[in-house]
């Protein structure tokens, strides 16, 4: 490897395929730490940021800058669908310090560029090749998702979380229909779990605290 540039190396077949969540470019992208460390992790885990060149490389600077951008945008989405005005200029003060109208350019221009990647595939006969868009392309297509509809993006109401969230991960039942997302409060059944549990333990100490205490000794 080069200083600065990574090597892909192919697909492990050994390794199953993982479906991305639909609420990924506000969970784990946002999660991920900006760092070179982060960014590596991430793309391991979930797929290139970027396209490698024709050495089958990238260079590691590009990939730190494309998540930031993409950070910027999931940060811009959750302020724009909040009404907050501050929070869109707010997601971009780490390169800039744009006015509202410089940083909904930005956002435009940057999911734009993201979705300029997408490829529309119309196979017809057995399956061959395909080629597969990059894990930018998937998080820009999410993001405009977001933006066909009103109010704010919830968020886990767990106290110790407060994730935004679009679906509720569960293993129980689905996640995807309509009925099940109706009133959720927590982002997945852990979080509804111990938040259940620590109201629980506040309730109980609160009344042990007012609680009648018996006749004092004579």
């Amino acid at each position: 490897m080069q200083a600065g540039r990574v090597q892909v190396a192919g697909p492990d077949p050994e390794r199953p395929q993982v479906r991305l969540p639909s609420d990924f470019a506000l969970r784990e992208l946002l999660a991920a730490p900006p760092d070179s460390l982060g960014v590596l992790a991430l793309m391991q885990e979930w797929g290139l940021l970027v396209e490698p060149d024709g050495d089958g490389s990238f260079g590691l600077g590009a990939a730190r800058r494309r998540l930031w951008e993409l950070q910027a945008l999931g940060r811009h989405t959750l302020a724009w669908r909040a009404g907050d005005t501050a929070g869109e200029r707010d997601a971009w003060t780490h390169v800039a310090q744009p006015t509202l109208d410089q940083a909904r350019e930005r956002f435009s221009a940057s999911l734009d560029a993201g979705l300029a990647g997408l490829r529309v595939h119309l196979q017809i006969g057995p399956p061959g090749d395909l080629t597969v868009a990059t894990l930018d392309v998937a998080v820009a297509v999410q993001l405009a998702g977001y933006l066909d509809g009103s109010g704010p993006i919830p968020r886990c109401a767990n106290l110790r979380c407060t994730e935004p969230f679009t679906v509720q991960r569960s293993t129980r039942r689905s996640t995807d229909s309509t009925p099940h997302l109706a009133g959720v409060r927590y982002c997945d059944r852990l979080c509804a779990k111990a938040q259940s549990e620590r109201e629980r333990r506040a309730r109980r100490t609160s009344s042990l605290r007012t609680a009648p205490r018996g006749p004092a000794p004579r």
